[in-house]
């Protein structure tokens, strides 16, 4: 396990490890496998729902019960509010507000920053190395996929090639690209770490698989949260100097992946089309409509107003809300916008101000999802592998105070 542990992201020292360290890091192993399990599509859907329920389950009971825990009392009122909001709001029981509700929970106990102590620290460090560096894996050979004309996205959806539906091995085109996204952060991260120019290459095959993904949100985020990080993890001058170096090779490669570039300049002459932003500008607008209706509470968790005329599955209740940020202010109201607004906030601060090498991956993680929510709606989707990433950078940005100190 020695050798295991060398390898392992935080390399967490051993007075920060748990007793019986390695249980925590097969839970871990067992928990990103079902996330990834989900995004590739090689188990029924339903199969893997109850794996990962139980394998929630086993880490809160392994992590919380087992160990001397503290509670986040922050937490525990942002869960208190949204049950008050559900009761109080009363949505139409198709959207199923109180099974979502309790799915949130279950996955804001499992990897949010609602538990600390050793062994949820070290649960859940291990439980994000592990997705970035499989997703990272994924989306690298994704970008040979696209030359081999390997799309996933096209065998579960039945879809013909086109602009935004190359998802390689991910079964989505707007999971290739925010997985992509993410990677390319990880793998900067470490070049900025190793100064090893042969890192440059899976981070280049990182963004080409954005690139073929057509995701313009996606790409939006990773060029910010790849920009915060050079500013973080060295002195400014040092930042100038990498942020030059990387613009020079992306100006001489330019010809090798300017075709990468269609799918999003044909996706943007689609949307001018449709109007100014397509069909997110009329996600926008109801949204704004839901909110004004009561700016205190919102509309209830999980749920949409049917007379905006967005669409959403009248059988299960699923929707698209298409930004994260307006979904807290037209589902939960301003009270529960602040509440995320000061979760996310304080664990950014928290990444950036840390010691710790890792601070600068954690803080471009939050930036690069500060950015994507604006445009995707997955906040409160607790069967989302991005509510699952983006809940569990939170935790580990706040875990990093913690493992410093216990180093």
């Amino acid at each position: 396990m020695k050798t295991l542990y060398k390898y392992l992201w935080f390399d967490i020292p051993e007075t920060a490890r748990p007793n019986a360290a390695h249980i925590f890091v097969l839970l871990a192993l067992s928990l990103a496998f079902c996330e990834v399990a989900q995004t590739v599509g090689f188990l029924p859907f339903t199969v893997n729902i109850d794996i990962t329920l139980s394998v929630m389950i086993l880490s809160i009971l392994g992590t919380s019960l087992l160990y001397k825990t503290s509670i986040s009392g922050f937490s525990i009122v942002f869960i208190l509010y949204l049950a008050l909001n559900v009761y109080v709001t009363n949505p139409p029981a198709v959207f199923r507000s109180w099974e979502r509700l309790f799915l949130f929970i279950l996955l804001f106990a499992t990897v949010g920053p609602m538990f600390e102590n050793k062994a949820s620290r070290f649960f859940r460090a291990n439980c994000l190395n592990i997705l970035l560096v499989i997703n990272a894996a994924l989306a690298i050979f994704s970008f040979f996929c696209y030359f081999a004309g390997i799309n996933y996205f096209a065998n579960f959806n039945n879809f013909v090639y086109g602009v935004g539906r190359f998802g390689g091995l991910y079964v989505h085109s707007m999971l290739l690209g925010p997985m992509a996204g993410l990677s390319s952060c990880f793998i900067l991260w470490i070049f900025l770490r190793k100064r090893k120019t042969i890192v440059l290459v899976p981070f280049c095959l990182c963004v080409g698989a954005l690139l073929f993904s057509a995701s313009r949100a996606a790409l939006l985020s990773t060029i910010i949260g790849c920009l915060v990080m050079p500013f973080i993890s060295s002195k400014m001058t040092k930042a100038i100097k990498i942020l030059i170096i990387l613009g020079i090779a992306g100006t001489c490669t330019f010809p090798l992946w300017e075709d990468a570039l269609s799918g999003i300049e044909q996706k943007n002459a689609g949307n001018e089309k449709l109007g100014q932003y397509g069909s997110r500008t009329q996600k926008f607008n109801a949204r704004l409509d839901e909110f004004k209706k009561d700016e205190i509470f919102g509309i209830g968790f999980a749920s949409i107003d049917p007379k905006t005329g967005d669409e959403f599955n009248t059988r299960t209740g699923q929707n698209e809300p298409g930004s994260s940020w307006l979904a807290t202010l037209s589902m939960t109201g301003i009270i529960g916008f602040m509440f995320v607004a000061v979760l996310m906030l304080k664990a950014f601060f928290r990444a950036k101000n840390s010691s710790m090498a890792y601070g600068p991956l954690a803080a471009s993680l939050l930036a690069w999802f500060a950015v994507h929510m604006l445009f995707e709606g997955y906040i409160y989707a607790a069967g989302g592998p991005l509510c699952f990433i983006l809940w569990l950078s939170i935790a580990v940005a706040f875990d990093l105070k913690y493992i410093r100190q216990t180093a």
